[in-house]
């Protein structure tokens, strides 16, 4: 951007028409672009996963692309206050005029230094030019950081005030500080009521990385910039940024249609053709159904004895048809079977692989093996799962229990093709090159290999249909030991991630448990004595409150697929005493078959869990 003035107005129309003349691939990620479309579009969803996007490919490079903004109470709540119109929030600084011609120079003050990072925001990643604006932290002196946000703009401007109190000298019309720079907020920790009152509350988890000695109006963070990136994107991971960027996506939505002209403006041109006219892929397509969609899930779910939240499984959704996704919890809390369920409400196929200690590269990606005394190329779940795609079919890879997998021996290729969360940072070329070269290298291969191979003739519409097609979701057990492998990032980045926790809330645990009694009256036309229900929930809340505290050993809460299972084993045993209704000495006898293993493997553990459950049958049973 250049140094001359322009409107807010006219600012947020030349990034728009910027965007636009980069003629944005799929095969490139325009972070900044792709933030002013998802808030323009209303899009929530997706504006969460770009700013989960942006922050990950600034965690590559960030030393010299992070600032701190330091200033008053009042400077900042103007400064809100005056973004709220045109969606962009705006700081400043003092810039004496024999200093201006250095703006563009690195190593001048310390404010010249976010000019130049402005003004050089391309780099090259994997040979595709990437466009990583600044971040800019919004920091109270004395209090803390409020928000923070994209540069997308910076400017000179001479000529007219930012602040309704600042004049140089005192008296006249000059403003004090003439080097304006715009951003895009990503976080806030203040919404509108807040700033009409002069509030503002702190981010505190970021505070400690970025606070300590910054008192400029735009000072580097230097060698702590990764450290924050990464701290940003470990808490936007699990949930609490969250909120913080919501508020930001609110205060963005309105204000940024207003000042593009409102749907009209947008579409004559400032967005896009390819973005208004936009068809949407296989998998995004049930998003124009969501409401819908989550209900058969949910009801498929119940049907099966699982309660797991609506909104969880709304998120769940939501996500699947950006990006892939990583559930992540402990045993029986419903992972596999609503990857499952999602599967075939959609009518995707689901290609499904378990892990094991003896997989192997063969297994996921694909590889030589022996057939017929002659060496032969077998595909893995990947290419079997291209295979489809490649037929037009909407496919679900299901990479179930992750951590059972001996990741470096496993995943091989996966890493690379799939180096991010959305499609469009996968890179299918090694699909189409590395992959193919050693398929085709076999005299006998079989047909995924070479449905997939024959499909890489036309590779641009090849990855079209994988990018739309195609997506991975995966689960791991946070609990069992046994035969567990250590999963790290590495593999963690490729994924948005969903925890997925039994409630301790007793109304929730009550609602697992009908559930489940519900499931087991229709399955095996039996009734469940209402003694049966609330002695579960009173054993699940204690069990479960015992399993987050620090004196359990091994923690392992029980989930809402576990309290189906007592059913199931309780009916059975039921009737085989003669009795078309579950009784609590049923359940008792089936918890007895229930026991967790880490129960059985933990004598301390094993005594908690009996304890416990036989604890309360001789209590139900003895009256």
């Amino acid at each position: 951007m250049n140094s001359e003035y322009r409107t807010p107005r006219a600012l947020i129309n030349e990034i728009l028409e910027w965007c636009n003349v980069t003629k944005m691939n799929e095969s490139s990620r325009y972070a900044l672009c792709k933030l002013l479309y998802s808030a323009i579009q209303s899009d929530k969803i997706a504006f969460i996963s770009v700013v989960q996007e942006y922050l990950g490919l600034l965690a590559g490079s960030p030393e010299g692309r992070v600032y701190v903004s330091t200033g008053d109470v009042r400077h900042w709540v103007d400064s809100l206050r005056y973004g709220r119109s045109f969606g962009l929030v705006p700081w400043a600084c003092g810039v004496k005029r024999e200093d201006i011609g250095r703006l563009d120079r690195r190593g001048g003050p310390h404010w010249s230094n976010l000019y130049y990072a402005v003004a050089n925001q391309f780099i090259s990643v994997d040979n595709v030019v990437e466009v990583i604006p600044p971040l800019n932290l919004y920091n109270v002196r004395e209090h803390g950081i409020i928000g923070l946000g994209v540069v997308v703009a910076a400017e000179v401007n001479p000529y007219k005030k930012l602040w309704s109190r600042e004049a140089c000298p005192p008296g006249s019309d000059e403003p004090c500080y003439s080097l304006r720079w715009y951003t895009l907020p990503l976080m806030l920790s203040v919404d509108d009521e807040m700033l009409q009152r002069n509030r503002i509350r702190v981010i505190g988890v970021i505070g400690e990385v970025s606070r300590k000695g910054r008192r400029n109006c735009a000072q580097s963070l230097g060698e702590d910039a990764g450290k924050l990136v990464n701290v940003l994107l470990e808490n936007l991971e699990n949930g609490t940024l969250r909120d913080y960027v919501e508020l930001a996506y609110n205060y963005l939505r309105e204000s940024l249609v207003s000042a593009v002209g409102g749907a009209h403006e947008t579409d004559r041109g400032l967005i896009p053709n390819s973005k208004v006219e936009h068809v949407l892929s296989p998998w995004e397509s049930i998003l124009g159904d969501l409401g819908s969609v989550v209900k058969r899930i949910t009801e498929r779910l119940l049907s099966s004895g699982v309660y797991i939240d609506r909104n969880l499984v709304e998120v769940f959704v939501a996500l699947v048809a950006h990006s892939n996704v990583l559930l992540v919890g402990p045993p029986g809390t419903g992972k596999t079977l609503l990857a499952s369920i999602l599967a075939d409400v959609v009518n995707a196929r689901l290609v499904p692989l378990t892990g094991h200690a003896g997989l192997t590269r063969v297994d996921l990606i694909g590889g030589p093996v022996l057939h017929g005394g002659n060496v032969a190329w077998r595909s893995g779940v990947l290419l079997r799962a291209l295979y489809y795609v490649a037929r037009g079919e909407r496919v679900l890879l299901l990479l179930d229990e992750v951590n059972r997998m001996d990741v470096d021996k496993v995943f091989g290729e996966f890493f690379t093709i799939f180096s991010s969360p959305s499609p469009r940072g996968w890179n299918l070329r090694v699909v189409c090159n590395a992959i193919c070269d050693e398929a085709m290298s076999y005299a006998d291969l079989d047909e995924p290999a070479k449905l997939v191979c024959k499909s890489c003739m036309d590779r641009e519409e090849f990855e079209d249909k994988v990018r739309s097609g195609l997506r991975v979701v995966a689960t791991m057990n946070t609990v069992d030991f046994a035969t567990v492998f250590n999963v790290g990032e590495a593999f963690g980045r490729r994924f948005f991630k969903i925890r997925v926790l039994p409630s301790i809330d007793e109304n929730v645990i009550r609602r697992e448990v009908e559930v489940a009694a519900n499931y087991a009256r229709s399955t095996f036309d039996v009734d469940v004595d209402e003694e049966v229900v609330r002695s579960l929930v009173s054993l699940l809340k204690h069990l479960r409150k015992d399993a987050s505290s620090s004196d359990f050993v091994t923690p392992l809460p029980v989930g809402p697929a576990m309290v189906a299972g007592v059913m199931e084993a309780a009916a059975p045993i039921a009737v085989a005493n003669g009795s078309r209704t579950i009784r609590m000495e049923h359940v008792c006898r089936a918890l007895d078959t229930l026991v967790p293993v880490n129960a059985l493997l933990d004598r301390e553990w094993m005594e908690k869990w009996t304890g416990a459950v036989w604890n309360s049958c001789r209590a139900k049973m003895s009256t």
